[in-house]
C-alpha cells in the first residue's frame, strides 16, 4: 500500500510540474471505435477462407500472406476497414482532461489520439516515428509542445506503411 501511495505522489507531481507521460494501448483505440488488429486479422483470415481458429501469433503471417496474394488491393482493403467514425469516450476524456499529460505514447496504428481531443484541451502534435527499421533521434521531440510519439510508422489515410501490418517489418 505504501508504494502504490509513493506512486499516485509521484504521478501528482508530473502532473503539476506538466511532466507526465503516459503509455496508451489498443484499449483508447477500441473504445473510440477503431477495430482491434484481431478483428482486422478475423476479417482478412475470412478473406482468404480461413476457417480455423486464429492464435495471436499467427496474426502477422496472415497479414504477410493477404499481401502477398493481394499487394495491390491490400492497403486499399486495411483503410477501408480502418474507416470508422472514432467517438470520444471516457478514457480518452479522463486522460486528455484530468492528466493532462506532456506525452502520450503509443504503438497503436490508427490516429485516435491525434483525432480524438476533447474540445477545450491543449493540442497535441505529432511530431516523432520511431521503428526500428527508420530510428530517429528523440531529439526531434518538442520540449514546449504536448505530443504524441508513434512507436511504429503510423497509419493515415494519406500513407499507410506495409512496416506495422506484415512480418517484414519484424523479422
Amino acid at each position: 500500500m505504501e508504494c502504490i501511495l509513493k506512486d499516485i505522489i509521484k504521478i501528482q507531481k508530473a502532473i503539476r510540474e506538466k511532466s507526465l507521460v503516459i503509455f496508451v494501448g489498443a484499449g483508447v483505440s477500441a473504445n473510440s471505435g477503431v477495430p482491434t488488429w484481431g478483428t482486422l486479422i478475423d476479417k482478412i483470415a475470412k478473406e482468404l477462407k480461413i476457417e480455423k481458429d486464429i492464435q495471436q501469433n499467427e496474426y502477422l503471417k496472415i497479414a504477410q500472406y493477404y499481401y502477398n496474394n493481394n499487394p495491390k488491393t491490400f492497403f486499399t482493403s486495411i483503410k477501408n476497414f480502418l474507416d470508422v467514425e472514432r467517438q470520444l469516450n471516457s478514457i480518452n476524456e479522463y486522460l486528455f482532461k484530468e492528466f493532462k499529460p506532456k506525452y502520450f505514447v503509443t504503438t497503436n496504428y490508427d490516429d485516435t489520439l491525434e483525432k480524438i481531443n476533447p474540445t477545450g484541451i491543449a493540442h497535441y502534435t505529432v511530431e516523432l516515428y520511431i521503428h526500428p527499421r527508420y530510428p530517429i533521434g528523440i531529439t526531434n521531440i518538442s520540449e514546449t509542445n504536448r505530443t504524441i510519439v508513434k512507436f511504429h510508422l503510423f497509419y493515415n489515410f494519406a500513407f499507410l506503411d506495409l512496416e506495422i501490418y506484415t512480418t517484414i517489418a519484424y523479422f
